[in-house]
């Protein structure tokens, strides 16, 4: 599998998942994650980009949706 497969498996399996479960895989995965909104509160990032770091929405609880930068 590529790296850049890889990669998209990851942002794949972690929606879904509750909050503190897809930090641990997130992060045992070598990645960096950052909560950018949850429960419609939405937080300040920075506008740099970085390729291994997970940006997450979280609802309940859980991740709705990821994108990364």
């Amino acid at each position: 599998m590529s790296e850049d497969a890889s990669k998209e498996l990851l942002d794949q399996e972690v929606v879904g998942m509750e909050k503190l479960v897809a930090i641990v895989k997130i992060e045992n995965a070598g990645c960096r994650a950052r909560i950018m909104a949850e429960d419609g509160e939405h937080f300040a990032g920075t506008m740099d980009f970085g390729p291994d770091r997970l940006n997450l929405e979280i609802v309940s609880g859980k991740v709705v949706s990821v994108y990364r930068g």
